[in-house]
């Protein structure tokens, strides 16, 4: 009976909650303008960001062994990135991009455990991250990235926790997700978070696969060398049937980026199911 309950307040609080973001998303109508060319560099889009860490000798050094699609895998490698973040954090405690990036490696780590089924470590792992991210925005509070990934990983959270996790933290999740479109619409990486909240929240509680969409094509529009866009909109045509849209996306991927281990093992899928 009680978790009967839990589960149906999830479910009511997080169709509330979901309609917040209904009219200030990536789908509202505005003004047709011309699309913003973003580049995200040392993997942020935000033009400010960069020029700190361009100027930040070990920062770039520790970023440039973590090469999102590419190093994501090697566990060994992202954690010794995470501690060369750590010891600049102690050595200069008041920079907010020391703490959004370890909560980025700390993100990676995350995917690291899910994938090997290690549900205590991913668990500690996201608490892990949620500080530094908090850290982050308590030093910078209008650097949307910072709050764009601590919705998403509330969003992790929630998936591994239950119905308890949804009732306490899904207005957080919103809340992150809607502050980081409002300080920066147009940042690529902040519409491909917000993309994948509406992918994989179920529809019941506010769920979409055409926001989500719509979310993919924007960061598409606004930055087109970002892979990522293209890699979510084909795993999405991939969730929806659609071969030659997901493999269009696909290549396209690998266009910009050819090592792309994302990228080549998904369209590698539909070679080997097509021969």
């Amino acid at each position: 009976m009680v978790k009967s309950t839990l589960v149906k307040a999830t479910i009511t609080s997080l169709i509330i909650i979901a309609s917040v973001l209904s009219t200030k998303d990536c789908l509202a109508k505005e003004k047709k303008t011309e699309a913003t060319k973003r580049e995200v560099k040392f993997l942020t889009a935000d033009s400010r960001a960069q020029k700190e860490i361009e100027a930040d000798e070990k920062l770039c050094s520790a970023i440039e062994s973590f090469k999102v699609n590419k190093n994501l895998d090697n566990e060994k490698l992202l954690m010794e990135v995470r501690s060369k973040i750590i010891q600049l954090t102690e050595a200069k405690p008041s920079n907010y991009l020391y703490y959004y990036y370890l909560g980025r490696i700390q993100a990676a780590l995350i995917n690291r455990y899910v994938a090997r089924k290690n549900e205590k470590k991913a668990k500690g792992m996201i608490d892990e991250a949620i500080e530094s991210l908090k850290k982050s925005i308590s030093l910078e509070e209008d650097f949307a990235e910072s709050h764009s990934y601590l919705g998403f990983v509330y969003g992790r959270k929630i998936g591994l926790g239950g119905p308890m996790e949804g009732i306490l933290f899904a207005s957080i999740v919103i809340k992150e997700h809607k502050k980081a479109f409002k300080l920066d619409p147009e940042n690529p990486m902040v519409l491909v978070n917000l993309g994948l909240h509406y992918l994989y929240t179920p529809k019941q509680w506010g769920g979409s696969k055409k926001k989500a969409e719509a979310c993919f094509k924007k960061a598409k529009e606004v930055a087109f060398r970002f892979v990522d866009s293209y890699i979510w909109l084909g795993i999405l045509y991939d969730r929806e049937g659609k071969e030659k849209e997901a493999i269009e996306m696909y290549q396209r991927a690998l266009e910009i980026d050819p090592d792309n281990k994302l990228a080549g093992s998904q369209l590698a899928k539909y070679r080997y199911l097509n021969k």
